[in-house]
């Protein structure tokens, strides 16, 4: 696995006591490594009374490998991690699925900016992959998809592709709870048949 979350919530003073074992006074140390084990590491500690003076706090810290990630990108991944709990915090029922991690400025990037322009229709949240593409199929079926080098394919011609692709997978066994590879480079056909697999 390339990801991590860590949960250390058991105060370390509890498991030795006052900290005596066997005649020695003992207390914890940090043994940071200068080399990130995982691609992302976050380390969540509840902190005691030990650490500060009224307990109930929490201290995290994100490890993160300098091949992948850059600072900024850590850092708005920390700031993102801190808005869902504070909103789950403000509203301890809402489902995890239905809290927003972005800002406003990003989510005008993501929408305005990379997107069409218009936010998803409401009651699309809860809806599959599959789902939400046949709805665009629907929506739009003459309208670009998918832009591969010289090569691009409306919705309605990345559907036919999958389909075709989906039968032929079915006639050779694929079907629901059943595993199938794909081992493709970067491509139109990649596409296809991630979304035949789906299908």
């Amino acid at each position: 696995f390339q990801t991590m979350l860590s949960l250390q919530n058991v105060d370390p003073t509890a498991t030795t006591g006052d900290g005596q074992f066997a005649g020695l006074r003992v207390s914890a140390m940090n043994a940071d490594s200068a080399v990130a084990k995982f691609d992302l590491l976050l380390a969540v500690q509840e902190l005691h009374a030990a650490d500060q003076a009224e307990a109930g706090g929490m201290r995290a810290v994100l490890e993160f490998s300098a091949d992948l990630f850059d600072a900024r990108t850590a850092e708005v991944l920390c700031e993102r991690f801190v808005r869902v709990l504070d909103a789950a915090v403000a509203a301890p029922d809402t489902q995890v699925s239905q809290i927003d991690m972005l800002d406003e400025a990003e989510r005008v990037r993501v929408i305005e900016e990379w997107g069409t322009g218009v936010a998803p229709a409401a009651g699309t949240a809860d809806a599959d992959v599959m789902g939400l593409f046949e709805a665009q199929v629907a929506a739009s079926p003459d309208a670009v998809a998918l832009v591969f080098e010289e090569t691009r394919l409306s919705y309605q011609e990345l559907d036919v592709w999958a389909d075709r692709l989906a039968r032929v997978l079915v006639e050779n066994g694929a079907g629901p709870e059943k595993f199938v590879a794909v081992a493709l480079p970067r491509s139109t056909e990649l596409v296809v048949a991630l979304l035949a697999v789906l299908k």
